[in-house]
């Protein structure tokens, strides 16, 4: 990915001690599995949690330069991680935007590096991809004596998904791709964290196929997804 390398030893730097790390993010989950990773590994910072790229541009310009870092999604509700990225930066705060995206198209990933963003992680994220990018961008790789959140329990997954079948078969009865696509977006780094080998290929083929594509095209991406969602929770 673009401006994004591998640092083979983190350290710490302290460049984090006493700042906060703002993550933006709208999934509770993936927010969850982000906040818990960050805090274990950066406990002299402060890990704040808002959910849309509006509050975001809201917390930084009232963050008085305490903002160090912003982990920020890139599709969320009210404003988009895209759309919030120039007006944080903007606001003359000192501190360096990780994109945080479920997307596997490379055209969507070079847009977050166009809107200003300085890496991008995907979703679902390995601890130490992510503290690889903000060890690169900071020269804080955090302590590593606790690890973080590789893993969602399954009994969170089983809490989180059932109903989100039935959302997928309305909108695909409805022939709304946009919303087929936004469900599975928002769905992909939990499926994936469940069960990577079953659920990469079947999500990313409904993300990758194009809205306008072959209905039959189209039907065999999304009811893979149906079924393999309803397998996983049998």
């Amino acid at each position: 990915m673009p401006r994004y390398q591998r640092s083979s030893s983190p350290v710490s730097n302290g460049a984090l001690n006493g700042r906060t790390i703002l993550v933006a993010e709208d999934n509770d989950l993936n927010a969850l599995v982000a906040v818990e990773t960050l805090q274990r590994r950066f406990p002299r910072s402060t890990i704040v949690h808002v959910g849309n790229g509006r509050q975001a541009v809201e917390r930084i310009a009232h963050g008085n330069g305490g903002i160090g870092l912003v982990l920020m999604d890139v599709q969320m509700p009210e404003m988009d991680g895209l759309a919030a990225t120039p007006p944080a930066a903007r606001k003359g705060t000192p501190c360096r935007c990780i994109a945080l995206t479920a997307s596997v198209l490379p055209s969507e990933l070079s847009q977050c590096i166009e809107a200003g963003m300085d890496a991008c992680v995907s979703k679902p994220f390995k601890v130490q991809d992510l503290m690889d990018a903000i060890a690169r961008l900071t020269g804080d790789g955090g302590i590593a004596k606790d690890g973080g959140v590789d893993a969602i329990p399954a009994t969170l997954f089983h809490q989180l998904v059932p109903e989100r079948p039935s959302a997928l078969q309305q909108a695909h009865g409805a022939n709304n791709r946009k919303e087929v696509q936004r469900i599975t977006h928002v769905l992909r780094p939990q499926l994936v964290h469940h069960n990577a080998q079953v659920f990469i290929p079947v999500c990313d083929a409904v993300l990758s196929t194009r809205r306008d594509a072959a209905g039959s095209q189209w039907d065999v991406a999304v009811l893979a997804l149906i079924r393999s969602i309803e397998g996983s929770l049998e």
